[in-house]
């Protein structure tokens, strides 16, 4: 776990290093995983399992996320 840590590590410095929109495509990663995890859990099929807090977080989530697409001016669901 360590050396997996480390060279994860080493490859997200070389990535910063040589591409400058590394970042960027961490941030928009990180949104379109908290969309797409919040639209599959709230759906439905599964909404019975939560509570109605976390399904409002889990829809916060979503409105963030589609909030940062539209400030990058790539509208909803394209990224």
């Amino acid at each position: 776990m360590v050396l997996r840590s480390g060279v994860e590590g080493a490859i997200a410095i070389n990535a910063l290093a040589n591409d400058t929109g590394f970042v960027d495509q961490m941030i928009e990663a990180h949104h379109r995983s908290q969309k797409d995890f919040g639209r599959a859990i709230s759906s439905i099929k599964f909404a019975a399992s939560f509570s109605a807090e976390e399904i409002a977080n889990m829809n916060k989530a979503i409105a963030e996320a589609d909030a940062y697409q539209a400030l990058k001016g790539k509208g909803v669901d394209r990224y």
